[in-house]
């Protein structure tokens, strides 16, 4: 345990875009997470496991984000109340409905946001936004 830490520690201050280094931060965080924070009832707030890890929470959102979007490492890490290593398959579930709810909420927001100023159906949805929900089922 005190040995991954220390190797996120020292790694804290590598850049975004040295893939093997991220890489190597990425594997780190799940094996930390894997070990200490595993199953909802192990869960640690974002702030205390940046603090904990001696980096930056935006740091730690990015890789978190290439845990849960990417293939290499297969469990999701939940965000949404405590972070933690998800450990059933309900928990799985649960992290990605809330994934989906804070989805919907952005689009309501933005619908909001175009009402508010008079532009309601006038703001374009980016073809990259509309991609999304044409990915295969």
């Amino acid at each position: 345990m005190q040995k991954t830490l220390l190797k996120i520690k020292n790694l804290r201050n590598t850049k975004k875009k040295s893939g093997g280094k991220m890489k190597n931060q990425i594997y780190e965080l799940a094996e930390y997470l894997q070990q200490n924070h595993l199953g909802k009832e192990n869960g640690i707030s974002r702030s205390a496991l940046a603090k904990k890890l001696g980096i930056g929470e935006n740091r730690l959102k990015a890789l978190r984000r290439v845990i849960n979007e990417g293939t290499e490492i297969n469990k999701l890490v939940s965000t949404s109340v405590s972070c933690y290593m998800c450990d059933t398959e309900a928990e799985c579930v649960e992290a990605i409905r809330n994934t989906y709810k804070m989805a919907v909420a952005l689009i309501k927001k933005a619908r909001a946001m175009e009402k508010k100023m008079g532009l309601q159906g006038q703001v374009s949805i980016d073809k990259d936004v509309v991609e999304v929900f044409k990915e295969e089922k």
